[in-house]
């Protein structure tokens, strides 16, 4: 069976629609550096998992893991990165087309992107939190269909179907989200970023204006390299950002495999675990089974590729960003809940200030997770 198909897209940018199945695609085993490939080097699967919260696999010796060579000892998994079973061992997911498409860059990385909505509505593209996917979205589909929105979610860099790309920058991505824009021959569209996915759009606002026709922020992340920049998070957070500031990027990795082993081992397993000082509305929102269904496909396709994707995420949040706000001209909206302890309060306010032109909504009573409570409303100021 033949799982990718091409055809040639503008400026030497390839197009493939990528679907999961038993088989890699010919060119990848050929090179012997597909996804799931037996010859993978080790070092490209290293990544981390303190965003995750997740406990430790277990506090005696673990059972034995599983490697691609055969059976390895626990001993060996704390020396060498682990590997993330391949998409037709690990993920219960069934992807359809819309979901798992591929475009080639011009300097040879794969960006992996899905779609949601009405294909012919306007386009709106969406950056995920960390960690997170292409599958990460309101799981309702309904309401981008009938707002005849067209919303096109990108796997970063080493996450889900997306090449990692070794030393990226912030300011690196609007040059990959406008290929995929001109690839898929759109000229401008609205963009909106969750969470992690917020300073990515604040790097497209202001390397690429004018392709905007909207951009807004939904309880994103601010600047981490200025002091006290954590107030009010919870402390897992201020501990783990204050940590990968500095810390040097193997550490980062280190610190996300236990919940690669987690996913690893059991799939079903995979979600994001709310801290203690979670408000009632997070988990309210993660009860929802629509909510825990996609959550857990977004957490498995993240880890897609092992942990060294999600660690550069960290290490490319807490480094500083190459802009600064102030310098952002275009309009951004901005949503966020008082109640946040994951991206505080006290970090929507700054960039409400900083901005030189920023209409905020601020809610009381809502979290982190605001975007699945007012995502109609958000999509509709998205398309206006």
């Amino acid at each position: 069976m033949n799982n990718l198909s091409r055809r040639g897209g503008e400026d030497g940018v390839s197009v493939a629609r990528f679907a999961l199945g038993d088989e890699m695609c010919q060119g990848e085993k050929e090179r012997g550096v597909g996804r799931g490939c037996l010859h993978r080097p080790w070092w490209e699967n290293a990544s981390p998992a303190w965003a995750m919260q997740a406990s430790p696999p277990h506090p005696s010796p673990p059972p034995p893991l599983r490697d691609w060579m055969g059976v390895r000892p626990w001993h060996k998994a704390a020396l060498f990165p682990l590997r993330i079973e391949s998409p037709k061992r690990m993920s219960t997911l069934k992807t359809p087309e819309t979901t798992g498409k591929i475009i080639h860059l011009r300097d040879g990385r794969a960006l992996g992107y899905a779609e949601y909505g009405n294909p012919a509505g306007k386009p709106v593209f969406f950056f995920h939190g960390l960690p997170g996917s292409r599958l990460q979205r309101y799981p309702d589909d309904s309401i981008a269909t009938e707002l005849h929105a067209r919303v096109i979610t990108i796997d970063r860099p080493g996450l889900g179907l997306s090449d990692f790309q070794p030393g990226r920058k912030l300011l690196d991505w609007p040059a990959d989200v406008a290929q995929l824009a001109d690839t898929l021959k759109i000229d401008k569209f609205a963009a909106m970023g969750l969470s992690g996915g917020g300073p990515y759009l604040l790097a497209c606002a202001y390397k690429i204006p004018e392709r905007l026709t909207s951009a807004i922020v939904i309880s994103g992340l601010a600047p981490l390299d200025r002091p006290g920049s954590t107030r009010g998070m919870s402390w897992p957070g201020r501990v783990a950002f204050g940590i990968a500031r500095k810390a040097p990027g193997w550490l980062i990795q280190l610190a996300f495999r236990p919940m690669a082993w987690i996913i690893q081992q059991s799939p079903a397993r995979a979600s994001k675990i709310l801290p203690i000082s979670a408000p009632e509305a997070d988990r309210a929102v993660f009860a929802r089974p629509g909510v825990q269904a996609m959550d857990q496909e977004d957490l498995v396709e993240a880890y897609r590729n092992g942990v060294r994707g999600i660690s550069w995420e960290v290490v490319v949040a807490t480094r500083p960003w190459g802009f600064r706000l102030e310098d952002i001209d275009a309009k951004i909206y901005l949503w966020q809940g008082e109640e946040d302890t994951t991206v505080p309060l006290y970090m929507g306010k700054y960039i409400a200030r900083t901005l030189p032109n920023c209409e905020a909504k601020f809610y009381p009573g809502e979290g982190h997770t605001l975007m699945f409570n007012y995502w109609r409303e958000i999509l509709a100021k998205a398309l206006a």
